[in-house]
C-alpha cells in the first residue's frame, strides 16, 4: 500500500512516514508485550511524533494468536493507545488472497497466455475467505471512537469475476501482496479515508 499512502500523503500536504516490520502482526496479546515488544516500540515512536492520522495494514496472524484471544483482542490495545493520544486511525481491511504467483510466471509464458497465475477468481469467494477477519476488525473499531475501517475490495474486485492481470498490467505480485499499478488504483480511496479520519481528530482533541 505504499504508494497509496505516500501519494494520498502528498495530495492532504501531509509528510509520509512508512513504518514496516515483516511476519510480526501489529497485536499486544498479554502482558508479555513489555516496553521493548515491536507494538510497543512503534506506538511509543508514534507518541513522540504525534502524527495527524495513522495507516494500519496488516496481514492475518491468527495463527500467532495465544489460544483464546482473538485478533480483536490483540488490536482493540493499539487502537486504545492511539486514542487515548488523540490520534485518529485508518484501518485498512484484510487483504485479499488471491492464491496466485505472477512473479513465477515468465514474460513468454506471460505473452503466450500460458501462465497459470493469470485468471479470473470469483470476487464473493474471495471476500468469503476474510469474513473472519472482517468481522474481528469491525468489533475492534466499534470499540473506539478514533478509528475507520479501509476496505480495498471494491477497488481490487469491482466485478463478479476479479482478474489477476488487467489491461496488461498485474494487479497482485504474489498470492497476499498486491502490485504497485493496484497500490496507485488504491490512492483515491486512501485519500478520503484518511479525510475522514482526520475530521475525527477535532472531537477526539476537543
Amino acid at each position: 500500500l505504499s504508494e497509496a499512502f505516500v501519494g494520498a500523503s502528498e495530495q492532504l500536504n501531509l509528510d509520509a512516514v512508512i513504518a514496516v516490520n515483516g511476519n510480526h502482526p501489529y497485536l499486544l496479546t498479554s502482558a508479555v508485550d513489555g516496553d521493548l515488544s515491536y507494538p510497543n516500540q512503534s506506538l511509543l515512536a508514534i507518541e513522540e511524533m504525534r502524527p495527524n492520522v495513522v495507516v494500519v495494514a496488516q496481514s492475518g496472524y491468527e495463527q500467532l494468536l495465544p489460544e483464546g484471544v482473538t485478533w480483536a483482542d490483540g488490536f482493540l490495545p493499539i487502537l486504545r493507545r492511539l486514542e487515548k493520544l488523540g490520534i485518529p486511525v485508518v484501518v485498512v481491511s484484510a487483504s485479499v488472497q488471491v492464491g496466485v504467483t505472477p512473479r513465477a510466471c515468465s514474460p513468454i509464458q506471460i505473452e503466450l497466455a500460458l501462465c497459470s497465475a493469470d485468471k479470473k477468481l470469483r470476487t464473493d469467494l474471495l471476500d468469503q475467505g476474510r469474513k473472519g477477519r472482517i468481522n474481528e476488525e469491525a468489533r475492534a473499531v466499534a470499540e473506539v471512537t478514533n478509528a475507520i475501517i479501509m476496505d480495498t475490495l471494491p477497488i481490487l474486485c469491482p466485478d463478479e469475476l476479479c482478474a489477476t492481470r488487467r489491461n496488461g498490467q498485474w494487479w497482485w505480485r504474489d498470492e497476499a501482496h498486491i502490485s504497485i499499478t493496484a497500490s496507485k488504483a488504491i490512492t483515491p480511496l486512501m485519500k478520503s479515508k484518511m479525510s475522514e479520519a482526520l475530521k475525527l481528530q477535532k472531537t477526539l482533541t476537543d
